[in-house]
């Protein structure tokens, strides 16, 4: 399996806009919503992962899978429970594939909103 960094999310701007309080532990739910653009041929898996490192340890959560289509557009999203102690070191999305070419697989619009946020944390990537 390929593993591939689509967006490292400024971890202090997510934990100021999520509302959540980060003293001690803490638990919340994110939607997350991945616009991919791509030429991968039919018979790959893409699986799209949300990686974040708390006070303690690192922690990895599946947010979506599909099988890679001959479409040249694919929407992968999800609502996950992430929980953790302290403040966040890093937050990041990463989609991992299996049976296809990575390198051939672009972001173009990622949202990351935590639920109960005042705004969402909204991420582009020029393509």
């Amino acid at each position: 399996m390929e593993e591939k960094l689509l967006s490292s999310i400024d971890p202090i701007g997510f934990m100021q806009s999520s509302g959540w309080n980060f003293n001690k532990s803490w638990s919340g739910s994110i939607d997350i919503s991945a616009w991919l653009r791509s030429s991968v041929a039919r018979g790959g898996r893409l699986f799209l992962l949300l990686v974040y490192q708390d006070q303690e340890s690192k922690h990895t959560i599946p947010i979506d899978r599909c099988m890679a289509s001959s479409s040249s557009s694919v929407l992968m999203n999800g609502r996950v429970k992430v929980n953790g102690r302290g403040n966040l070191k890093s937050l990041q999305v990463k989609l991992k594939t299996e049976g296809c070419d990575s390198s051939v697989i672009f972001l173009e619009d990622l949202s990351v909103k935590a639920l109960g946020a005042t705004k969402t944390r909204r991420l582009r990537e020029a393509v």
